[in-house]
């Protein structure tokens, strides 16, 4: 049994903080203690296990503000006494390196969650304060090559370590589809095209929109958009000269995200960069089929178990959503069944907390 401590920058909506929370779920369900730190006090995500405490250090972007987290950082872990600390995402990957100038005793993992965590003053950061750090991990080899071409690690500093997702809660259902369908006034044979995530640039929604503009040229296609986001009103607006107002449905957050997956007939992802997306495991497990941008793991993940088109592509983007919906249903069987077993052999949550200790235990 270990005291493991998950530091992360917040709580927010987003696939990194999901992960820290199921790992916590995780850990624990394998007999360890587990408590996590957010540097600020946003909690969407929060573990679902009541036993998973939560510190919030409420940080204040001032010199005083971060002093003052750091020591109360420093009086959380002397309580807890952690065997291994684990720091998510950039602020809290730089802020445990600095915590450990004062708290040494402990080995620190910091795991970075995309390929591009900011400009040139973020990297050299990770690069000077890289000798802080037991090891760090990244969430693709994609990633790991981006930091060390971008000089932010030295090769062999940092290594691959894949997201994990719960397959018992992915999974396709009927009952979902039906019923998921019929919030949008939606049947079984009306074609609806699922994207998750937040809407901002990274994520290339006006590629998506573009591409649904042409596929709807031959066939009646609706899309469900989960999410929110400061280009919100900006891809409202863009829908709408675009002339497909009517067949954009934006969902704004939700947490029933594994209900959809099982009402979408396809899910597409158009980002410009990415990390490791779990949403693409996420919905590979639900039985999905994928059609994504060529960025960050996603290739790693998908394999030949879906479609993967060049970035910033709209016409290659909306001739591989029409190609998915001309498979026959042989076809389809096939490609969602090798998606399925794909994920539960390299992606499933049980899997990679396995792993995760596994790699503490070096320590």
């Amino acid at each position: 049994m270990k005291n493991i401590c998950l530091i992360t920058t917040g709580l927010g909506m987003g696939g990194a903080e999901r992960q820290v929370c199921d790992l916590a779920n995780s850990f624990y369900d394998k007999g360890n203690n587990v408590i996590i730190i957010s540097l600020n006090n946003e909690i969407i995500n929060s573990p679902a296990n009541e036993n998973i405490i939560v510190y919030s250090l409420k940080l204040k972007k001032s010199f005083v503000g971060f002093f003052r987290a750091i020591l109360t950082a420093r009086k959380i872990l002397k309580k807890y006494s952690p065997d291994v600390i684990h720091s998510h995402m950039f602020h809290a990957n730089i802020f445990s390196r600095i915590l450990r100038l004062i708290y040494p005793k402990v080995p620190l993992i910091c795991t970075a969650h995309n390929t591009n965590e900011g400009g040139r003053l973020r990297m050299f950061l990770y690069r000077i304060t890289d000798f802080l750090a037991t090891i760090s991990t990244n969430v693709s080899q994609e990633a790991v090559e981006s930091f060390v071409q971008k000089g932010a690690v030295k090769r062999g500093r940092m290594i691959a370590f894949y997201n994990g997702i719960d397959t018992n809660l992915y999974k396709y259902s009927p009952s979902y589809r039906i019923n998921k369908r019929k919030e949008l006034n939606l049947n079984d044979e009306d074609v609806l095209l699922l994207a998750v995530g937040r809407l901002t640039d990274a994520k290339n929604y006006k590629n998506m929109l573009k591409a649904l503009q042409i596929v709807i040229e031959n066939k009646r296609v609706h899309l469900a958009i989960i999410g929110n986001g400061p280009d919100r009103n900006k891809l409202i607006d863009y829908a709408s000269r675009l002339g497909i107002t009517q067949n954009v449905h934006w969902l704004e957050v939700r947490f029933d995200v594994y209900e959809w997956m099982s009402a979408m007939d396809l899910y597409v992802m158009s980002s410009s960069w990415e990390g490791m997306p779990l949403v693409i495991c996420e919905a590979m497990s639900c039985g999905g089929i994928v059609v994504a941008t060529d960025c960050g793991g996603v290739k790693e993940i998908v394999g030949n178990s879906g479609f993967i088109v060049p970035k910033n592509d709209s016409k290659a983007l909306s001739k591989s959503i029409s190609d998915a919906l001309a498979l026959t249903e042989e076809e389809r069987v096939s490609i969602t069944s090798s998606a399925r077993d794909r994920i539960e052999r390299y992606y499933s949550l049980n899997i990679i907390s396995g792993k995760w200790l596994s790699l503490y235990d070096e320590f």
